[in-house]
């Protein structure tokens, strides 16, 4: 988990600017075969490798910024400030509050009260480390590759561009940048994925700022020990199980404390006082409809997680004073979140979903209704549409809560339930008035946010006929719902979206795709299959990009050639239509070395002598690539000429069975396939310069000029 860190300089720091200045980000490229020795290779976005103390002489050179790009992810485990599920990279958890953890990115924007002193987790098995306040801390602006920075490709110094925003490699958050090169051309290159840093940042952009002497200054990795302790508690789909009843009697397991630390996540929290339950035996109380009970025990009632009660004797709630009960788990939420009580009990009953509890407050406490316990935190409705107790919410809007009430974040109860895929909490709001184009901080719609994370069933709560929810509004890079959906290749949300009347899909993002487009872009089929289906998405087939680029252009340069053949057979798209530079589809796989899009393209009638604006034909454009020409060592010999030959027969069957990936020595069969499809050989550009008269490579000329006459069929004998 060590490979792919964050990090930038630490304490012992003596090695004057390798790393592009203080503040600056690197990542962590190998660490197993100098772990022993206490030394780390660090790979620095501004382009220096080099090995440094991770403990060897004492020292440390190194502080871990973050372990997102790692892969580390805490199960379980939600922001309380963006509400993001399964934290991933460093965690954060207050000391001074009940079942409060903050993300990376929350902690270091400043999220909750700075006075509160914290725990960092670096991974999911690390024990917490306590660190001062915030407030008054020293922080730092960092630096990288991320959105805005300029970069160059490590491996061709020739490629430069500019990072367009983060991406996520195979579901590591953080993992990799989009990077739109100055040639025009888009594509995702990995910095930190697996400890591959494909980048050199040669214009750094600012990343935020972190707290310096929050982090972590040694950089190690320990064996999960939790794996054996979660097995332990993993049972509560066995058919099998006893269902706790109230009255029962039951005992707390005795685990360790990270294993029912992690398993209370979603199911009342943890607190530290909860240790003194473990192995006791106690009383259920309730059990709540998906499985966690509430039980007395040690003189409190918790919440538990179901899997961490052992059932020991049958009993009977009647048996148990129900005064005395209510008055006890009063006390267990009082003394859960601070002595003073008061107000503060509701934020969490309406956690727990204790109705009865609520009524009884409320009763006596009517202006207690749309309290937040600090300003901007999350009020009992926000909370209780969260966790997605229906009954509380309904009680909480009959009382008046505020619905468009937000938080810090900008949150409403209506995106609280949008980002946990609660679609009968979110029909009860929007049922009772909640604002449904109401936007978050990050300009963010309760159904922008649903259709992020595939909730198909709450997209459709807000596309109903009557509720007025307009499903084109833009985030700050002008993606709708429909590009975020497409965006996550989310089948069932894009296929709710597209069945509804108010979804405009000739929408443009900040970047000029519309859906279409964008779905290209992504090759994500089933959206390019669905659209095509709607008369609108007919119509945007040959519809341009301010750069001329159609969707089959952007297939074309993406590879993705199940896209392309939709555009094509049910589309009816162009093929020879042209973006600015006057290059067709088909120009633009061969640039590409897409031998798979280059030959659909063929197949479907593509005309192979096509020319630019410059005169040039896709042979010209192999040649003046030189890449074909780079190649003088590959194709020396009788041999290679004869490979090459034999690739050009048909239809490409052995690039076509076995090219996963383009690469630049496609280009000689690629040359040869068209010259076999009648390419010419003799078309000249605008400057007088046929194909051959840019080739340097006597053995590719030798190779093309078989192929046009025809003589490769005789050799081949």
């Amino acid at each position: 988990m060590i490979i792919g860190c964050r990090v930038v300089r630490g304490p012992d720091w003596q090695w004057n600017n390798q790393d592009g200045g203080e503040g600056h980000l690197g990542t962590v490229v190998e660490a197993k075969k100098s772990s022993s020795e206490g030394t780390i290779w660090i790979q620095w976005d501004m382009g220096i490798r080099n090995k440094y103390r991770n403990g060897h002489a004492e020292k440390f050179d190194i502080r871990l910024y973050d372990t997102t790009s790692a892969g580390a992810i805490h199960p379980g485990i939600t922001c309380d400030a963006c509400l993001q599920e399964q934290i991933t990279g460093i965690r954060w958890k207050c000391v001074d509050c009940f079942d409060y953890d903050l993300c990376h990115k929350c902690y270091m924007t400043d999220k909750h009260n700075l006075k509160h002193t914290f725990k960092r987790f670096d991974f999911v098995n690390s024990e917490g480390v306590a660190v001062p306040c915030r407030l008054g801390a020293v922080k730092l602006k960092a630096y990288g590759i991320v959105e805005g920075a300029k970069v160059e490709r490590k491996k061709d110094a020739n490629m430069k561009g500019q990072v367009v925003k983060v991406k996520n490699i195979d579901n590591v958050r953080c993992s990799g940048v989009e990077v739109k090169w100055d040639n025009g051309l888009v594509s995702t290159c990995k910095v930190g994925f697996e400890g591959i840093v494909e980048l050199k940042c040669t214009v750094e952009a600012e990343c935020g700022s972190y707290y310096r002497d929050h982090l972590a200054t040694v950089i190690n990795e320990k064996e999960d020990k939790l794996l054996d302790g979660l097995k332990q508690i993993q049972v509560r789909d066995d058919p099998g199980k006893r269902k706790l009843k109230a009255g029962d009697k039951v005992r707390v397991k005795d685990l360790p404390v990270s294993v029912m630390e992690v398993a209370q996540d979603g199911h009342g929290g943890w607190n530290d006082e909860m240790k003194k339950s473990m192995g006791l035996e106690g009383v259920v109380i309730k059990a709540d409809p998906d499985g966690d009970v509430h039980v007395a025990v040690g003189g409190h009632m918790w919440c538990f997680n179901s899997d961490l009660i052992e059932f020991v004797q049958a009993g009977n709630i009647d048996d148990v004073g129900m005064g005395l009960l209510s008055d006890l788990y009063t006390e267990a939420v009082q003394n859960a979140i601070g002595a003073e009580g008061g107000p503060k009990v509701i934020a969490a009953a309406a956690k727990q979903g204790d109705l009865r509890l609520i009524k009884k407050l409320l009763e006596e406490h009517e202006e207690w209704v749309n309290h937040q316990n600090s300003p901007g935190e999350l009020t009992a409705l926000q909370i209780a549409a969260h966790e997605g107790h229906l009954e509380v919410v309904d009680y909480l809007i009959a009382m008046q809560a505020d619905l468009n009430m937000r938080d810090s974040d900008g949150d409403s109860a209506l995106l609280c339930a949008a980002h946990k895929d609660r679609p009968e909490v979110i029909k009860s709001l929007l049922s009772c008035g909640a604002d449904a184009n109401l936007i978050n901080n990050r300009l963010q719609t309760g159904i922008y946010i649903a259709a992020g994370k595939g909730y198909h069933n709450c997209v459709a709560e807000f596309l109903v006929e009557h509720v007025l929810c307009d499903p084109n509004m833009q985030d700050a890079d002008g993606d709708t719902p429909l590009h975020v959906a497409i965006n996550k290749n989310q089948d069932k949300v894009i296929e709710v979206m597209l069945k509804s009347p108010k979804v405009d899909i000739s929408v443009s993002n900040g970047r000029g795709f519309n859906t279409l487009q964008y779905a290209a872009l992504r090759g994500c089929t089933k959206a390019v299959e669905l659209i095509l289906s709607q008369p609108e998405g007919k119509r945007l087939v040959n519809s341009k990009k301010k750069d001329g680029f159609t969707a089959l252009h952007v297939a074309a340069v993406n590879n993705h050639v199940e896209v392309a053949k939709l555009l094509i057979q049910k589309g009816k798209a162009d093929l020879e239509i042209k973006n600015n530079k006057g290059a067709t589809p088909l120009m633009c796989a061969v640039d590409e070395f897409h031998v798979k899009v280059v030959v659909v393209l063929v197949e479907a009638g593509s005309n192979v002598n096509c020319t630019d604006n410059d005169g040039d034909t896709c042979l010209h454009n192999l040649m003046i690539k030189n890449t074909i020409n780079d190649l003088q060592g590959s194709l020396s010999g009788e041999d290679d000429i004869m490979r090459s030959l034999r690739a050009v027969v048909g239809i490409l069957p052995g690039i076509l069975n076995t090219h996963s990936e383009s690469k630049p020595d496609d280009g000689v069969e690629i040359a040869g396939y068209l010259v076999a499809n009648g390419a010419s050989l003799q078309l000249k550009n605008k400057k007088g310069k046929t194909a051959l008269d840019l080739n340097k490579n006597p053995q590719v000329e030798q190779m093309l000029l078989r192929v046009q006459q025809q003589q490769w069929q005789q050799s081949l004998k």
